[in-house]
């Protein structure tokens, strides 16, 4: 657990399994702020999720194969 230092509020992050299709993923790994990512996990997963809240975002690379 860390403390957030302007706050003091604990911060803690989480990982785990998300049951879901590619469309629902996507629409979780997509979002770019704390309501958005709150809004689409409450609809997956109702009273099972409490909150979440977007602590870094990276702009994508674009994707490169591997070469021969």
């Amino acid at each position: 657990m860390n403390f957030d230092s302007e706050s003091g509020s604990p911060q803690v992050l989480l990982a785990g399994d998300i049951p879901c299709g590619v469309e629902e993923a996507t629409s979780v790994l997509s979002s770019t702020n704390d309501s958005d990512l709150n809004a689409t996990m409450k609809g997956l997963y109702w009273k099972e999720f409490i909150y979440g809240s977007v602590v870094h975002m990276v702009s994508p690379e674009p994707f490169a194969p591997d070469p021969p």
